[in-house]
């Protein structure tokens, strides 16, 4: 029937899967911005070993390395969601996106220089792990808002199978490029993904998010609390002045 909406009921398996895509533009540039996000980390987390161990020869300074960018990522997480609830999600994505890129490039440029040591190391990783931990708390509140009931299994769904599908495609990228090329490129192919993903959220800069009601200290009624304890100890009082005086 000519004009028909396309619903999940009338759709091949793949037409269902890719629904989303077709009549949602904030999902589909959701979704490939985090593809590429994604592609971008997974490469960096294969390339990022390799250049540690190229410059100290030690599996320590490997574990170091990975736990200054884990440690960050984890121990923002209880206060990354207070800081979304406040500030526009989009934006908080769009800003520890450039700062990603920005850092993916520093490295790049420090390894093509040939002056990158470990201490500097540790603070760009820290400092990458640190914008990951509020990205993903931000991402996870966007997504909330664009998987909206109508499209939300099919959209689980493609977003579940992709990322899969990326996260094996990552690794063997990675090693391909630093065995053909060098870990400078990778870095700087991780900065293009972020730049990419930097497009893609431009594209979502018009969702509407409700603002958090802050906390009014005048509305709360405390006379319960404030009446219950002195109330129960005149009582107490009471009795023990009848018990004295019998």
């Amino acid at each position: 029937m000519q004009g028909e909406i396309p619903t999940e009921k009338n759709l091949s398996y793949v037409g269902k899967l890719l629904l989303p895509v077709k009549v949602s533009p904030h999902f589909k540039f959701l979704w490939i911005g985090q593809l590429l996000s994604t592609l971008g980390s997974s490469i960096t987390m294969v390339i990022l070993p390799v250049v540690v161990y190229s410059l100290t020869g030690s599996t320590v300074v490997m574990g170091m390395t990975m736990a200054m960018y884990m440690l960050p990522n984890i121990l923002v997480l209880p206060f990354a969601g207070l800081v979304v609830d406040r500030i526009n999600r989009v934006k908080l994505m769009l800003f520890t996106d450039i700062i990603r890129c920005i850092l993916m490039l520093l490295l790049a440029t420090l390894i093509f220089m040939d002056v990158l040591t470990i201490p500097l190391l540790y603070v760009l990783v820290a400092l990458y792990g640190l914008m990951e931990g509020i990205f993903q708390t931000a991402y996870s509140a966007v997504r909330a808002k664009v998987f909206v009931p109508e499209i939300r299994n099919a959209a689980n769904a493609l977003t579940q199978m992709s990322n899969q599908g990326i996260r094996l495609i990552g690794p063997a990228l990675g090693g391909l490029i630093v065995s053909v090329t060098s870990a400078g490129i990778g870095f700087g192919l991780d900065a293009v993904t972020y730049l990419l993903l930097f497009v893609c959220l431009l594209f979502l800069k018009e969702i509407k998010f409700n603002k958090v009601q802050k906390f009014e200290r005048n509305k709360v009624n405390y006379s319960p609390f404030r009446t219950r304890k002195p109330i129960a100890f005149r009582h107490g009082m009471k009795v023990r002045l009848d018990t004295e005086c019998h």
